[in-house]
């Protein structure tokens, strides 16, 4: 009776069996620990890909406001008042009437 329960308990197909369920349970963790190391990688990699994104908007957004503090900056040096007093600056004058100067060109109307 010893021999013939020893050799049922200790069977060579059970220990088969059981390594096999083993074998795929550790091949299922294994498959999945590099998905989700994948998966992870990947997170990763997009959230620092928006990061520069949002970075590069607000470098864009800054130099829009950069952009259009410097028009109107440069609208305030095209004043007429500034322009006549520029050009007062580097020797311009108004013209006088004796500054004048007339040209008649025949056949030009």
């Amino acid at each position: 009776m010893s021999q013939t329960w020893f050799q049922h308990t200790f069977s060579r197909k059970r220990f088969q069996t059981r390594n096999q369920a083993t074998a795929m349970a550790i091949l299922g963790i294994a498959v999945l620990l590099i998905l989700g190391s994948l998966y992870l990688t990947n997170v990763a990699s997009f959230a620092i890909t928006n990061r520069e994104i949002e970075d590069l908007i607000s470098r864009r957004d800054q130099l829009k406001r950069q952009n259009e503090q410097l028009i109107g900056e440069i609208a305030s040096f095209r004043t007429v008042p500034r322009l006549f007093a520029r050009a007062a600056e580097i020797g311009f004058r108004p013209a006088a009437n004796s500054d004048i100067d007339y040209l008649l060109i025949e056949g030009y109307s």
